[in-house]
């Protein structure tokens, strides 16, 4: 099925995004000098397992804030009608954006604990984001002094095997976050 006009304009400003934030790995095959794209490479490559963990941890942070809330306030109320109250938007402004990941996992696990694995996938999830996060050159971490690579499970995170193993694991979290969060399984949207 051919693309809208909408769709083609959001594909032209995919493009142009990726070419900003370095990551046009399609059209590095252009550059004629050798070395040079070997580091285009390595440096795309990079941003995009960055993005990845990134975008796992916001999701777990985001979900286990939406549980966190639903103990605080009316869990019948849809997050649009809450964010429409002086009192949920303060809680949010003042207490849920100044609060660590683990400190909202361990308000979660207080209400109702969470199956070891996925407390222990958070427990990573977090780990890995804080080493990606914080360096430029997170396989120089104290946490991963011994394998001189930024790891999962003893995976390197930056292989196809070590993001697979990761993607797999926090999958799994963000269906159980779901499933709690919102009372049922939803389609999956991260």
């Amino acid at each position: 099925m051919p693309l809208s006009r909408s769709q083609k304009a959001k594909m032209r400003e995919l493009e142009q995004i990726a070419t900003l934030v370095h990551l046009d790995f399609a059209n590095i095959q252009r550059e004629p000098d050798s070395d040079i794209r070997n580091v285009l490479l390595g440096l795309a490559k990079d941003r995009l397992v960055r993005s990845g963990i990134l975008s796992a941890y916001l999701i777990i942070d985001e979900l286990l804030t939406d549980i966190m809330c639903q103990r605080f306030f009316d869990p019948k109320k849809t997050s649009f009608e809450l964010w429409r109250t002086k009192r949920f938007r303060e809680f949010n402004y003042y207490i849920v954006e100044e609060m660590p990941l683990f400190r909202k996992l361990a308000i979660v696990m207080a209400v109702k604990p969470l199956p070891k694995p996925i407390a222990e996938t958070i427990r990573l999830t977090n780990s890995l984001r804080n080493a990606i996060a914080h360096s430029f050159f997170p396989q120089n971490k104290r946490d991963f002094k011994k394998t001189r690579a930024v790891t999962y499970k003893g995976k390197d995170v930056f292989t196809l095997e070590g993001l697979t193993l990761f993607n797999e694991d926090t999958d799994k979290v963000l269906a159980h976050l779901v499933e709690r969060a919102f009372g049922k399984a939803r389609q999956r949207v991260y």
